[in-house]
């Protein structure tokens, strides 16, 4: 019977041991310092296209009337969405922060304009609100809440479909402002 004696380790063998994790490594600091990494840098950048009306005005908006700020829409929802409410309180805390050098916190909703006038929670808020139509919602995502970071340019730069914390805006916000 022959006896199989052992290979050598190739010098190929340890560099690509050592390489593959360093790089993993990498890849997962790079995200960990810059959670907005992955989001901006995978796809394509387009406008949101949405009009929507103000409760007490009369006249649509849309959303490129807003060229020039940075834009954090929310499509949300009124009742039994306690996401809704924490990103609302996200909102308010952005706009607060940011407001002064460009930042608009929006909310769309397909509930009636006085469902949104008298929801209590948006008083005192300094998010705009507005009613969007059943047809052009229906072309946006369904999740609840769900939130776009919209560019000066009128380019969606990140879509999140959960609640986040204000902080975890901060870092694309400030890059998009031109802080």
């Amino acid at each position: 019977m022959e006896t199989l004696e052992p290979k050598p380790i190739t010098r190929t063998f340890w560099a690509v041991c050592i390489a593959v994790p360093l790089l993993a490594v990498a890849v997962m600091l790079a995200v960990v310092m810059n959670p907005d990494w992955l989001s901006t840098s995978i796809g394509k950048a387009e406008p949101l296209n949405a009009s929507f009306t103000v409760p007490g005005e009369f006249s649509a908006r849309s959303l490129s009337d807003f060229r020039g700020r940075v834009l954090v829409v929310t499509l949300w929802r009124t009742a039994d969405c306690p996401d809704c409410l924490m990103q609302m309180e996200a909102l308010h805390t952005l706009a607060l922060r940011y407001g002064r050098e460009g930042l608009m916190a929006i909310i769309l909703s397909e509930q009636d304009s006085l469902t949104l006038m008298s929801f209590p929670q948006l008083r005192g808020m300094q998010i705009m609100t507005g009613h969007i139509e059943k047809p052009q919602a229906d072309a946006l995502p369904r999740e609840r809440p769900y939130t776009f970071v919209i560019d000066r340019e009128g380019l969606v730069r990140k879509r999140v479909p959960q609640g986040l914390a204000a902080e975890k805006f901060d870092g694309l916000i400030e890059r998009l402002l031109g802080r």
